[in-house]
């Protein structure tokens, strides 16, 4: 969205044993304290990429995907 918070981290947990063949969500996004400022935005209708960058990631909230989705 034009804003750089700069590092923030986050947290995601990877729970295979909650897919049980029924396609729920087996890996969570945890915001942490990042929260608060997704409160104060509206972001209906944008997409979040998450890609690697060396040893850390880079997380992009914007109109289209960033890239190519690796599935």
């Amino acid at each position: 969205m034009g804003v750089s918070y700069g590092m923030v981290e986050f947290e995601i947990s990877h729970t295979p044993s909650f897919e049980a063949q029924q396609g729920n969500r087996a890996t969570v996004l945890h915001w942490g304290d990042f929260n608060a400022t997704l409160q104060r935005t509206d972001l209906s209708g944008k997409f979040v990429t998450l890609e690697r960058d060396g040893a850390n990631f880079r997380l992009t909230i914007a109109d289209r995907p960033a890239g190519p989705s690796i599935v």
